[in-house]
């Protein structure tokens, strides 16, 4: 890879799962953007939202994104709210590609259910705070170089579909 592939979309769409599915065929790095700050400030992400609020959390996500430039072309999934805040989304286009992973709602709702322990936005949250928050994120994730719409019945075309991006980012 020449530049870095940026998997973008709300929580719970499969940014990880296929970003690590993706990089071992492009054999390439996979770098997940929470678990790389977690691994950085030696605490957890819903420890960091706790300690220093969204804000100090956005400041840190973005100094790592930063980060990125300095390493090798990696397949990366980014937090759900990475490209909503700052000038995320454009430092990511400049280092790469960004692709995102269109999930419907009632599946990401289904998904969601019961992981508020592992995502602090999820904390004390039901199906109508997760619709404003997925209506408000979505205008930034459209921005994005490519989209991608994921429907459980048409996975392997979805898969064929990432692979073609992850081509472009070569």
């Amino acid at each position: 890879m020449k530049k870095h592939l940026f998997l973008i979309g709300f929580m719970g769409c499969g940014k990880t799962h296929w970003g690590k599915r993706l990089a071992a065929v492009l054999r390439a790095p996979f770098v997940d953007l929470d678990e790389w700050i977690e691994q950085g400030e030696k605490t957890s992400i819903a420890e960091l939202f706790e300690r220093e609020g969204e804000s100090g959390f956005r400041q840190k996500e973005r100094t790592y994104l930063r980060h990125l430039a300095d390493h090798p072309p990696s397949v990366v999934a980014t937090g759900g709210g990475t490209p909503c805040f700052g000038d995320n989304l454009a430092s990511m286009q400049r280092q790469g590609l960004t692709v995102w992973i269109d999930v419907p709602f009632d599946i990401l709702l289904q998904r969601l259910q019961g992981t508020a322990a592992l995502r602090p936005l999820l904390k004390g949250a039901d199906a109508d705070v997760l619709w404003r928050l997925w209506t408000e994120r979505r205008p930034y994730y459209q921005r994005a170089d490519h989209t991608i719409r994921f429907e459980p019945e048409e996975e392997a075309r979805f898969w064929e579909q990432l692979c073609a991006y992850a081509c472009a980012a070569q």
